[in-house]
Order: structure tokens, then sequence, then C-alpha cells
């Protein structure tokens, strides 16, 4: 059993992509459902599930002037723990998790978690980072993939 300082991620550049250009989430979630399927982290049935979890749970979250959004969906479509991320071009309106209403997404961040328990110590350390909205603005202000990666890396400590 892996301990919570254990949990082994691969950040790949391919999915973590700076200034994207999307009309709404449906579009953002099915090019990242369909990249993360052609990479091999996910399953057929995992863009579906994916889209169809958003619509029914909503992930956006409000943090100070910034909105984000994790969205995620059950271990069984997925075949390789990851996290893909994208800072968008434009924001795009998710739905705010915890209440009425919606955020305009600037940042998305897609768990890709093959076990369960695994998906509640990265939404822990993803909420401690969302304290820290200078690191969450250094995200948004990022050009490259691999500066991006190094900062996850360093703020999830993993």
């Amino acid at each position: 059993m892996q301990e919570e300082n254990e949990i082994a991620i691969e950040f790949d550049p391919g999915i973590i992509r700076p200034n994207v250009n999307v009309n709404n989430w449906e579009e953002l979630l099915g090019k990242m459902g369909d990249l993360l399927k052609e990479k091999g982290y996910v399953k057929e049935t995992f863009k579906e599930a994916l889209i169809n979890r958003e619509k029914e749970h909503p992930t956006g979250i409000q943090v100070g002037e910034l909105g984000i959004a994790i969205p995620h969906t059950d271990a069984v479509h997925v075949n390789k723990t990851t996290i893909a991320m994208v800072t968008l071009e434009k924001p795009i309106k998710f739905e705010l998790m915890a209440e009425d209403g919606n955020t305009n997404a600037e940042i998305v961040f897609i768990l890709v978690v093959k076990e369960p328990k695994t998906q509640l110590f990265f939404l822990k350390r993803l909420m401690a980072m969302f304290q820290k909205i200078e690191v969450l603005q250094k995200i948004k202000e990022m050009k490259e993939s691999k500066d991006i990666i190094n900062l996850l890396k360093q703020e999830l400590k993993v």
C-alpha cells in the first residue's frame, strides 16, 4: 500500500497545455479526453464519462479573482494516473462545485486517477495549492509546459 507521500505520478508535457483556445468546457474536455486516450492514459470510455460527470457534478471553483475547474471521473476509465492541465487563452464557464452559479475558469486541472484513494490525495494537494493565489497567477502566466510541470511538482510535492 502506498503512503500519501509516495504516490507516483508522471507529468507529461504533452498534456500540460498553456494558452488553449476553446469555446466551452465540453469542447475542452472532449479535446483533452481524446489526447489522453491517444497517449494511453485513459480508456475509450473516459471522455464521455468525464463530460457526463461534469454535467452532473460540476467542478468549478472561484479562488479570489481566478476561476479554476478540476474535472475528473471514476477510476474504471483510467489506465495510468496523471494530471492534465490547461491554461486558457480566454476564460470559459464552468458551473460551481458547491453552490449555484458559475465561474470563468482560466486554469483547468483534469485528474486522471487509477486508484480511487489517490484522487482524494490529489484533491487535498490541489486545494492546498489553491490557497496560494500567487502560485496560480504564476501558472496562468507561464508559457512553457516544462515550467508548469516544475512548479506543480514543487507545490504538489510529488
